[in-house]
């Protein structure tokens, strides 16, 4: 799908490569700007807690990346205007 098709934009993160944490940033705000709504999973949220509390990351959905098994549920709740915050590491 493309960013206009969608409804909610999700960015599957890493920083490994600066250059790719730097991409997914700025899809997001792209998103954003469209009026979609914003998850954020990967090795990003789960490296930077801090992130869930950053000001220009309010509006934006996170999860930890043991707790992508969930995405289909936080996808859902992001759709319907709620942001949800999964960066405990699970432990199975």
């Amino acid at each position: 799908d493309t960013l206009e098709e969608c409804d909610v934009c999700v960015v599957n993160s890493c920083t490994v490569k600066t250059p790719s944490e730097a991409r997914g940033l700025h899809i997001l705000r792209e998103a954003r700007a469209a009026g979609k709504g914003l998850v954020l999973a990967g090795c990003v949220p789960s490296g930077d807690r801090g992130l869930a509390e950053s000001k220009h990351l309010r509006d934006v959905s996170m999860l930890h990346v043991t707790q992508l098994d969930r995405i289909v549920e936080v996808v859902d709740d992001t759709a319907k205007g709620h942001r949800v915050t999964l960066l405990d590491r699970r432990e199975d």
